[in-house]
């Protein structure tokens, strides 16, 4: 039996549990900004987390945009292609040169690839194309291909 990839901290797992909400109310955000200090935890485990549960949700503001570019700069494939997912949600502009950058990488997650999916730049296609022709898994393919669909959609006649 393998242990569970979970979070140290009693704080995040209570995030995760939805026993403490990070959106909403006054209380809610103040857990927010506790979330974002788990960026520079020693723990990776909670880091990791931290990561993923801001780049979910749907709080914005400069101050996350600019966490989840540091991270993004930082970090290696999971939790740098969770931080460009989450930062593509929030600013496309702001995202695309990075999620240029890390799709130039020998690494990448189906994160990476929702987030160019949703950036949908044409620019994006021939690097997509090349992750394409990797063999990889089921999820990582489809995730390509809807990147690749959505990139050209957005401008039909450059690919």
């Amino acid at each position: 039996m393998t242990e569970r990839y979970e979070p140290k901290s009693e704080f995040l797992r209570a995030v995760l549990a939805d026993e403490i909400g990070i959106e909403g109310d006054k209380f809610a955000l103040d857990n927010f900004s506790r979330l974002l200090t788990f960026f520079d935890d020693e723990c990776q485990a909670n880091r990791d987390w931290a990561v993923f549960l801001v780049a979910q949700s749907d709080v914005d503001s400069p101050q996350v945009r600019r966490a989840l570019t540091d991270i993004a700069g930082k970090s290696k494939d999971c939790v740098r292609d969770e931080a460009l997912w989450g930062l593509a949600r929030r600013d496309r502009n702001l995202a695309l040169p990075l999620v240029k950058q890390a799709l130039l990488s020998e690494g990448a997650t189906t994160a990476l690839f929702e987030a160019a999916e949703v950036i949908a730049d044409p620019s994006l296609t021939p690097l997509l194309k090349d992750w394409g022709d990797q063999q990889g898994d089921v999820d990582s393919s489809h995730a390509v291909s809807s990147a690749i669909d959505a990139s050209q959609k957005a401008h039909p006649d450059k690919s």
